[in-house]
């Protein structure tokens, strides 16, 4: 039975390959020793004795039927039961990020498309990430929503951060560095 495996595309590769596993069949006296895969527009990939396989060089975002044919001396079997699989999408590029709020303790950050909240808002996540003195980054936000308030921030100094954004195809590439800068603490309350 021919079918899809799922866990053995990595995250990176999973908008241009599909990994597929079947059973050997009854080999009628001579060994098997190899098969044909049928895949996209007639394209087919002969392989060894073996029992798994990863198409490559697929098109992302594609529904792929797929069948095989086992191959002996005696010449080649009828095509297995053909499965319909298809590739994951491509990463997403970063949204750009504004700072919609700046106080002297926080800074609401904001991203994205309001408009585009819609059907894409169950399949995208982002990862809002500060920069530290190194040079370093780390998420402080990851999550569907466009808005993150950062708090806890020093009066009048400058932060660096970077965005990125998530899919079923994994993570996709880090923003450039954002700057934002608090402001300075507003006067006491009049007595």
């Amino acid at each position: 039975m021919l079918h899809e495996v799922e866990n053995k595309v990595p995250a990176k590769l999973a908008s241009s390959c599909i990994a597929i596993k079947w059973e050997e069949p009854d080999s009628h006296g001579s060994p098997i020793t190899g098969y044909n895969i049928e895949y996209g527009d007639r394209k087919i990939q002969t392989v060894d004795r073996v029992t798994e396989c990863l198409l490559k060089n697929l098109q992302p975002d594609t529904t792929y039927i797929i069948r095989i044919q086992a191959i002996n001396h005696y010449g080649l079997s009828p095509f297995s039961q053909s499965i319909r699989t298809k590739t994951k999408p491509l990463p997403l590029d970063p949204p750009h990020l504004d700072c919609a709020v700046y106080g002297h303790q926080s800074l609401k950050l904001k991203w994205g498309n309001s408009s585009s909240k819609g059907l894409l808002s169950n399949l995208i996540s982002n990862n809002l990430l500060i920069g530290d003195r190194s040079g370093r980054f780390s998420i402080i936000y990851h999550g569907p929503c466009q808005t993150h308030k950062v708090n806890r921030l020093s009066e009048y100094t400058q932060y660096k951060f970077k965005i990125q954004t998530c899919n079923e195809a994994g993570e996709g590439p880090l923003s450039g560095i954002y700057t934002f800068t608090t402001t300075k603490t507003p006067p006491a309350t009049l007595k």
